[in-house]
């Protein structure tokens, strides 16, 4: 966007460029996603120093509506999903409550051996197995989390349903299974190589761990999920 910067004002230029480009911003010039000029090309536009542009990017005003990738630039940060961790929520009606839409591709469904936390939880018999289902949640298309649900041998009629872009919940639904209750537990951990490489951040990137054990009301069906949601593109409520 083309604009002018007063340098006889006595308002600093970083400020002027700060307020401009937060303008711009909010406006929808640059809308959420979207790369901004790098530092050279608004030096360049400009005619100021890259101190006096980083200083302008720095700027409490500007800086929490940018997210920036070294190697890659700075770019609009993209809205973020708001979702309460108590009681149950479907992150499909989170995404669709804040006018997003919701998506699910599924990278693993499988039958594997239980943990001991698994028999613990979901009150497995011994030699029983789960089934793991681990999925990419998308919000407009952008991946936010990464979900993997374990569940006991009850629910293999998930084995025969197309989950994708389909809310989980919705599914156990149709089978007559309601979860009603939720514990929690949330944790920071750093994405390693497989998790970046699904939710498209740097091997590294701070990640929300959101550990569930969920329960219908009867308490005969359970099921335990793992959550890694991709920080800077996520807020949990309490």
């Amino acid at each position: 966007m083309s604009y002018t910067l007063d340098k006889s004002s006595s308002i600093p230029l970083y400020i002027q460029l700060a307020h401009a480009l937060e303008k711009d911003i909010r406006s929808g010039v640059y809308p959420p996603g979207s790369r901004l000029p790098t530092e050279h090309e608004l030096s360049s536009r400009h005619r100021l120093s890259r101190v006096t542009v980083r200083k302008a990017l720095e700027h409490d005003s500007l800086s929490p509506l940018l997210e920036r990738y070294p190697g890659k630039g700075t770019y609009v940060a993209s809205k973020k999903l708001s979702r309460s961790i108590s009681g149950v929520t479907t992150f499909s009606e989170m995404c669709k409550l804040q006018g997003m839409k919701p998506g699910a591709r599924t990278i693993k469904l499988e039958l594997t051996d239980a943990t001991p936390y698994d028999q613990e939880q979901l009150r497995l018999k011994d030699g029983e197995r789960v089934l793991l289902l681990a999925r990419i949640r998308y919000a407009d298309g952008v991946p936010v989390s990464l979900e993997t649900s374990h569940f006991s041998e009850d629910y293999l009629f998930l084995l025969n349903e197309d989950l994708t872009d389909a809310s989980l919940y919705a599914v156990l639904a149709s089978h007559g299974i309601h979860y009603t209750s939720s514990s929690k537990l949330v944790s920071i951990k750093l994405a390693d190589y497989a998790e970046s490489r699904y939710l498209n951040v740097e091997k590294g990137h701070p990640l929300l761990k959101l550990d569930s054990v969920v329960s219908n009301d009867s308490d005969l069906y359970r099921s335990i999920s793992q959550q890694l949601c991709v920080a800077d593109r996520f807020a949990l409520a309490v």
